[in-house]
This record gives C-alpha cells, structure tokens and sequence, in this order.
C-alpha cells in the first residue's frame, strides 16, 4: 500500500423494522486457498475463524460487520478474512453492539475514528496485491482482528464463494440488514447467536451462518 491510497468516512441512517429470522446451514468446504500461513497465524486467536476466507473477488464494494458476535461478546469482524481484487473498496459498518470499536491497520495503512453507534461506516481501497492484517485496538486482546487477502494467490485455506453460500430461498428477505450470504462459522465445535439484537431487539445476529455438521448453535 502507499500514500495514494484513499479512505473516508460517511454515516449511515437505516430505519424500518422487521421480523426477527435465522438460519444455521452446514455445507460444503471452497476450492482451496494458498497453501501455508498466507496469513502468519495472524487469526489463531480470532475466535470465529473457522480457516476460511471469503472470496468477494469481482466486486467493487464489500461491507464488514464491525461488532459482529464473537470472541466472547459482540467483538468480531464479519467476516474475519476475506480475498479481494486490486481496487476494490472494503466498508467497515458499525453494528452498535459490543461497545467503541475502531478498525487499525497493522501496517499503518488505515486508521478509523472509535465508534459506538450502529450505521457508522469507514471505507478504505486496496490498490495492490497483498495482505492487510487489521485489528480493533480496544479489543485486540480479545482477538477482534482481521485480514484482507488483495489478490487470489493471497488467500489461505478453503476460500468459499458468496455464490457457493446456501439459498434460503427468499425467507430472510425481510430481514432488516440481511444482504445474503452466512457468517462463516466453520470449525468450531460451539457457535453463539444473540437473540434480540439490532435496534429495535428484534432480530437474530448473526442472521445466518455456516456451520460444520455437528456444531452446537448456542442462542443466548
């Protein structure tokens, strides 16, 4: 990365309400990433990584739930790791949960303001090739970090396409912020979803996710 690299900040207002909706699906792994520690071990202590990296290649914008559930509260980025292509624009999105959360990069690339309130945003656009390893510094500890694999030969473990996801068949569509997909959740043998999250204390979080046959899904 290099200074001509861009980033800005804008907010967000979302309204409506909705009908509370989850779903739990246990499929197939992706084709594989690279082989080895693309990512340095930087998420063995990442709580929701199940080592599989979202592939969001040929996609201009990609949002990342800030405050999504995990690492023993709402302390999770969602999805913790993810592939891209050069030039594409990663959005962070507050979720309000989990207390002031910011997103830092372990280079130097990025840096956002703390938020706490849901709908802030922060955007930043990776130009080259690489891996950007990112973290929340209020939470680190806890192992709130994340990675963002630029380039498909930068991918580590089974990379998993947003069209490979399970079809719910339109029944989360009236989901409030539901914008497809599931939070991955492989390999782990607990997962934990919040019962009565968002705004109005209505909705599932997360909505949807992917699990290893056998897991447990803990409501709480």
């Amino acid at each position: 990365m290099d200074a001509s690299d861009t980033y800005s900040r804008r907010r967000l207002l979302r309204t409506g309400t909705g009908a509370a909706a989850g779903l739990a699906a246990a499929g197939a792994t992706g084709t594989a990433g690279a082989q080895g520690s693309a990512y340095e071990g930087y998420l063995e202590d990442e709580g929701t990584w199940g080592g599989e990296t979202v592939d969001a290649t040929g996609m201009a914008e990609v949002t990342v739930r800030v405050g999504a559930q995990g690492n023993g509260g709402n302390l999770a980025f969602d999805p913790p790791a993810m592939v891209v292509e050069p030039g594409t624009t990663i959005i962070w999105e507050w979720t309000g949960e989990g207390g002031g959360h910011n997103v830092v990069s372990e280079a130097g690339n990025f840096e956002s303001d703390i938020y706490e309130q849901a709908g802030e945003t922060f955007e930043y656009t990776f130009e080259e090739a690489g891996v950007e390893q990112y973290f929340c510094s209020p939470h680190k500890p806890q192992g709130m970090k994340g990675v963002v694999a630029v380039g498909e030969d930068n991918a580590e473990g089974d990379v998993v396409p947003f069209g490979a996801q399970p079809d719910f068949g339109g029944y989360l569509d009236d989901v409030p912020g539901f914008e497809g997909g599931a939070a991955p959740r492989r390999g782990q043998e607990e997962v934990g979803v919040d019962v009565g999250a968002g705004d109005d204390g209505f909705l599932f979080d997360p909505v949807a996710i992917h699990v290893d046959a056998g897991t447990t899904v803990v409501w709480e």
